[in-house]
């Protein structure tokens, strides 16, 4: 089995079992919505090499009986419960921002149908982990006046996803997309380009705006290079939005990107917005 293959499978069948462990049951399956959506669920769990307290944990977990899957791709069949509903219409009386990622197939279009029938604001804050957000769903976020943004990527491949998602966004809504690191889970953070051996990013480099330079970052007797180490930590950013710079459509991705902090605002206002007209409506 290929490593990026063993590496899904076995963080699904993680995944999996930490489910049964905190409800009691594995996950029950259904057919997902949209092309590109759910997951292959793993039959019998994957064995976990290694003597460490964790991977015996799991192993010995393992032992419970995991289901025999049907072929996939699966999506999760449980939806919003009816205490989640009142959560969600909650959350907007408050004018509070709901992120729809990490949530089942079945709650998101609850998510999405509660927010429509009012037109609040949604957010994606990093599509394309914890269950795929797809095209039809980003335009209606676009069309709430929500944001989406991308996973961290590599320069030429973070350019197409932003003006991708340029092309989604209706004309009455701010064009404007962030990118989020997920660095405090299981992430990885962009590796170095395969040619950037002979396209490098060469330093020192200037800000969008020429008014910063900057030069390798030093930490003690450590020299960090994009060129070599990729986005190490997050001072790298910078030389990740210079290597955008050098790329072919990176200053138009680079205006999407630079709108972000304003379309949150946007989207923050919004949200307010419909907030104080849903209190207004609930009083007696």
């Amino acid at each position: 089995m290929q490593a990026a293959t063993w590496r899904r499978e076995s963080i699904s069948a993680s995944l999996n079992l930490f489910n049964k462990l905190e409800t009691g049951h594995y996950y029950r399956v259904t057919q997902c919505r949209e092309p590109g959506q759910g997951s292959q669920q793993v039959s019998g769990g994957v064995f976990f090499e290694g003597d460490d307290p964790v991977s015996q944990a799991l192993n010995e977990a393992q032992a419970l009986a995991v289901p025999t899957y049907p072929p996939g791709p699966h999506c999760n069949a449980l939806g919003l419960t009816e205490l989640g509903h009142q959560m969600i219409e909650s959350l907007m009386r408050r004018g509070l921002l709901i992120e729809t990622d990490h949530t089942s197939v079945e709650s998101k279009e609850a998510i999405f149908a509660l927010a429509e029938s009012v037109g609040y604001p949604l957010i994606s804050g990093h599509t394309g982990t914890g269950g795929i957000t797809t095209e039809t769903q980003k335009r209606r976020i676009f069309a709430l006046g929500g944001l989406v943004s991308p996973f961290n990527n590599q320069a030429p491949a973070l350019i197409d996803e932003l003006l991708t998602l340029r092309e989604l966004i209706g004309p009455e809504t701010f064009t404007a997309a962030g990118f989020a690191s997920d660095a405090g889970g299981l992430a990885s953070q962009p590796a170095p380009r395969a040619d950037a051996g002979d396209k490098p990013l060469v330093y020192p480099f200037t800000s969008h705006d020429g008014a910063v330079r900057f030069d390798r970052q030093v930490t003690g007797e450590r020299v960090y290079d994009l060129n070599v180490d990729g986005v190490a930590h997050y001072g790298q950013y910078a030389d990740l939005l210079a290597d955008m710079a050098q790329h072919e459509g990176g200053d138009q991705a680079l205006e999407i990107l630079f709108g972000a902090a304003e379309a949150y605002l946007q989207m923050w206002e919004r949200a307010e917005t419909v907030a104080a007209e849903l209190r207004e409506s609930a009083d007696p």
